[in-house]
Parts: C-alpha cells; structure tokens; sequence
C-alpha cells in the first residue's frame, strides 16, 4: 500500500470543471483518498459531521455564500489540525494577504497556488504535506541564551564537515560546514537545541562568524595537504538584513588569503521577513564579489518559489526529508523531478540531502541530479577526519 492511502484531500472550488480538473490532477501524484466539495458552507458541514477531517484542504477564494477567507476563520474556529493550500484566480497580493491571515489563525497554510494549476507547483505542494505528516517533535529547549553566549565567547563551537560530491564522477566538490557545540559536560550538542534560541534573540551573527572563522582555519589545513574545495556556510535570512555584518564576513575571508571562490553562502530560512530589499541587494552584491549562493532546504521554508527567480541563486539544495527513500517513494520522485525541471529553468546546480542507500545514489545518478551529500557518502566529521576520509574515498570509490 503506497503510504499516500492514509492521506484525505478535500478540494473545494464552486466552479465544477476546475474542482475535477483539480482532483484528476492530484490523483495523478499519488494514491491520495481525493474528495471534492463545492461549498465552503459543505467543507464545515464535512468537518464537523466527523465523518472526514481531512489532512489538506485545497481552496478556491472566491466563492458564493461563503468566501475562502471566511472559511479561514470559521476552520479556525472549528480546530481544523491539518493543511491549507490556497487556489485562485486573484492576484499574488490577495493570494498573500490570504496566507499570512491563515497563519494568524493558527492553520498551516502550505502556500498557494495560481490559477491554471501548475502541475509542477501542485507536486511541491504535495511533497510539502508528506514533510509536515513526517516532521519529528521538536526538541525541548535545555540552555540558556546566557550559556550559549558564554559558549561563544569560549569558541565552544566547533565545526563538523560534510562532504557534497558529483554523481556523475563520484569527485568531492565541496564541504558544508555544520556547527556542534562542544559542551564541557554534555559533549556534542546538535543545532537543533541551541539554534532557534541565537535567532530569537538576535545573536545568529555571533555565532555566524564563528562558524566562519573555523571554517578558514580548517580549510587552510586542508590546503597544507593538497586538499582544496569550496566550504559551504549556512546563513540565516536574518543575517542578510545587516549591510555590515555580511561586509564583515567578507573581510574575514580576504583577511586570512582566502577568496570568495573558497567559499560558498546557504541561505536557511527560519522564519519571514517583512522586507526583502536588504536580503536581495547583500545576495546580488555577494554574487557581484564572486560567492557563490545556494538555497537550502528547498521545499521546506517560507515561498521558497518566488525565490528562485528574485534572488541570484546558483545551487539549489533539495531537502532530505524529499531525499531520503526517493527510489521507493513516488511522490518523493514527483516532487524531485519538479525540483529538476525549476533548476533547470534558472541554470541552477541541484544538490541532493539525505542520500542514504546505494538505490538512492543510482535514481539520482540516472535521473541527471548534480551532487549528492549524505550518509551514504559519509557523516559530518570533524575537520582532524577530513583528511583521512579523503583518501580512502579515493581509494574505494573512485578507484
């Protein structure tokens, strides 16, 4: 049984035609339970007879009786737990509007797609609902802003190395830098319990910059012994609001003789930003000095299509969560393959996460994919065990 069984679709729209078009539509991407409503007054009425709750709701805005944006609220109101995707004719303005007020109710709106539907957006859409009904719990936070400042100030962060490399040769093509805490007590800690807790409040640059300088100082060891590849650094969306602090980063780098080709800038995204402006100026004058850009995460953040034509992307990296089992999992392929097919448009490099298995390694290699970064390849590892990993990469796969 493919696992989309288990997963309900309401698609609501008053127009009949689009509502089947529609469900053909999703039923093409997977084994979807696909059920249509013609009204938003009949999506109440669904709901509230607990005869079905669906896991995503497909909704056209403009309606008789009851509009999409009254719908919003009164499924607010009802306690509605799953996904909201909205459809519509009206323009991008109305469309976001129409997102962020569902986000202010609480409901996880996935975004929003154009009328005529995009087959391409309809699969990401899709990929993005089998991540929310994947997503693990997250951690319970354990330290304090004051102890992870002290932590900074002590360089108790380190950096972890994980390889990203062709495959179509199997060549290490870069690194990506992975911060870890090395606790005096509680040994490695990972990202996920201190990460949230910098951003929130507003020390993600400290810690960026730290990440950076052991990045230059590790690769410049690497270089001693012959071993030299771009270092990907993840960035925060919030970092690329400040003017000076990317100018700062910069200037580390050509500081130490490294040079912007040495590097390479993931831009993460943790949360919205009001004003884009900033972000888009940094991004296009780093691309102007000779950094490369790479979005991370892909499908997984805030509207992260519209990014792909407005920022100076070069790389996209595609989730592991889409990743991870992509040789077993058709929706997974369906949403790989749009992935593809937007890179394609754009000149971009696609970088797969979360290559595990020999099955995945060979889709990827077959389907035309860039570069793969996973376990399959290796963990994270310090930057002492690069040098070693090197050579025996060397010796038993590209032998």
């Amino acid at each position: 049984m493919n696992k989309n069984d288990d997963m309900k679709v309401l698609i609501v729209d008053d127009d009949l035609f689009s509502l089947k078009l529609l469900a053909h539509m999703v039923g093409q991407h997977g084994d979807y339970r696909v059920d249509i409503c013609k009204s938003a007054i009949g999506v109440l009425e669904k709901i509230g007879s607990g005869v079905q709750c669906p896991d995503l709701i497909f909704m056209d805005l403009n309606m008789p009786e009851m509009d999409g944006l009254e719908l919003i609220r009164r499924l607010a109101g009802c306690g509605y737990t799953g996904a909201l995707v909205l459809v519509s004719g009206q323009s991008k303005r109305i469309l976001k509007a129409s997102e962020e007020l569902s986000r202010s109710y609480g409901i996880n709106v996935l975004g929003h797609l154009e009328k005529p539907v995009c087959s391409t957006q309809l699969s990401l859409m899709l990929g993005r609902l089998e991540i929310c009904e994947q997503a693990p719990l997250k951690k319970e936070q354990q330290f304090s802003i004051e102890e992870i400042l002290c932590a900074i100030e002590n360089r108790e962060f380190i950096n972890y190395y994980q390889p990203k490399v062709s495959l179509s040769g199997a060549e290490v093509k870069g690194v990506e830098a992975l911060v870890r805490w090395r606790h005096p007590e509680h040994g490695i800690i990972f990202p996920d319990q201190f990460i949230h807790l910098v951003e929130h409040h507003g020390y993600i640059n400290e810690l960026t910059r730290l990440v950076l300088a052991n990045a230059i100082d590790d690769a410049q060891r690497w270089r001693t012994r012959g071993d030299t590849f771009p270092v990907a650094i993840n960035i925060s969306m919030l970092s690329l609001s400040s003017f000076d602090f990317m100018d700062s980063l910069c200037q580390l780098i050509d500081g130490k003789g490294m040079s912007s080709g040495d590097f390479l800038f993931e831009v993460t995204e943790s949360r919205a930003l009001d004003d884009r402006r900033q972000p888009l100026e940094i991004m296009t004058r780093l691309k102007l000095k000779g950094f490369e850009l790479a979005i991370d995460d892909f499908g997984t953040a805030y509207s992260n299509l519209s990014k792909l034509s407005d920022y100076p992307f070069g790389e996209l990296k595609i989730d592991r969560s889409f990743i991870n089992g992509i040789a077993n999992s058709s929706s997974k392929a369906n949403f790989y393959h749009a992935c593809l097919a937007l890179a394609g448009e754009y000149g971009m490099t696609v970088v797969a996460e979360g290559v595990e298995t020999h099955e995945d390694w060979a889709f990827l290699k077959s389907t035309g994919c860039d570069m793969a970064q996973g376990y399959f390849i290796s963990r994270p590892m310090p930057a002492d065990a690069m040098p070693v990993w090197l050579s025996g990469w060397k010796i038993e796969f590209l032998a």
